[in-house]
């Protein structure tokens, strides 16, 4: 069984195998191919636990894939302005 702190999955076009979509699982650091679960049953399970991926404060709500909204997300929407 894995666990970790859930990312937006990840694709990527092989044009190596005639155009196939590989899937991602990105779990904190790693990630984990999918293809080869396709079509079969798997479950997850939610802790209660979200933290923000840039300052890693617990929070009820993220923004923008993962971040808090004071704090981080402001911080970036000044960073991007740029």
């Amino acid at each position: 069984m894995l666990s970790g702190h859930l990312s937006k999955m990840r694709t990527q076009l092989d044009a190596n195998q005639n155009n196939l979509v590989q899937y991602f699982l990105p779990l904190d650091q790693d990630e984990y191919p999918l293809n080869s679960l396709l079509g079969k049953k798997i479950s997850l399970n939610f802790t209660g636990l979200i933290l923000c991926k840039n300052c890693a404060k617990p929070t009820k709500k993220s923004f923008s894939q993962g971040f808090v909204f004071l704090v981080c997300v402001s911080w970036l929407a000044v960073i991007c302005a740029y």
